[in-house]
């Protein structure tokens, strides 16, 4: 499966090009960068330590 994907994508690539990747490359950071921001406060205890001061 995993080398016909590939194949797939790749042709998808050279025909399509810049019209496939740069929105999926734009929407894949921003969906990490969410991901990031909301995980690593809850992973350190953040929310907890910030809710002793108020």
């Amino acid at each position: 499966m995993q080398i016909i994907g590939a194949f797939v994508d790749s042709h998808v690539v050279i025909s399509n090009g810049d019209k496939i990747v740069h929105p999926v490359f734009i929407t894949v950071c921003c969906v990490m960068t969410t991901k990031l921001i909301y995980e690593t406060p809850l992973q350190n205890g953040f929310i907890t330590q910030l809710s002793m001061f108020f």
